[in-house]
């Protein structure tokens, strides 16, 4: 679970969720598998990554998993249309993803969002694990499941509080 605060060529891309939000977040979702982690942040018990099940995740299917388990995205902000893509071609196959970004409607990648997943804007900067300081822009939780398609919430994820 890794993510961008800043950008440029030289700006680090593997910062950690924080442990705070996906606990948070579990409480309405079954995340149990981390697409985009490696051994030192991954979130999950089973990830996708360096050093875990899955080296590239990527390079495989991305298989609807039991009952009620989801994936868990955060993907290096510095690319992500191959993600966003992937996240569609898995949702319309089954598979059920919850990816968190900057809240920003405008880069291309947002353009696989509408019709194939809702969005939860997350009240407050995230201060992801090793940043020295919150990120520089609002985030984004998209739900890729049917039940989700243009649903639009803002989360209070430290209060757990749904404010629309």
């Amino acid at each position: 679970m890794s993510a961008s605060v800043s950008t440029g060529k030289n700006s680090k891309q593997d910062f950690g969720t924080p442990v705070s939000l996906i606990t948070t977040l579990k409480k309405h979702v079954n995340i149990t598998v981390d697409l985009a982690a490696h051994s030192g942040n991954h979130k999950c018990p089973v990830w996708y990554g360096p050093g875990g099940v899955v080296r590239d995740a990527l390079a495989v299917e991305w298989k609807p998993l039991l009952n009620d388990e989801w994936y868990f995205l955060n993907m290096e902000y510095c690319n992500i249309p191959p993600w966003y893509e992937k996240c569609a071609e898995s949702t319309s196959k089954g598979a059920r993803i919850v990816s968190l970004v900057p809240m920003d409607a405008a880069p291309s990648w947002f353009d696989f969002v509408p019709g194939k997943a809702g969005i939860w804007h997350i009240q407050g900067r995230i201060k992801f694990d090793g940043a020295e300081q919150s990120g520089a822009k609002d985030s984004a939780l998209h739900f890729w499941a049917p039940e989700h398609v243009g649903t639009f919430r803002v989360w209070n994820w430290r209060k757990d509080k749904f404010l629309i």
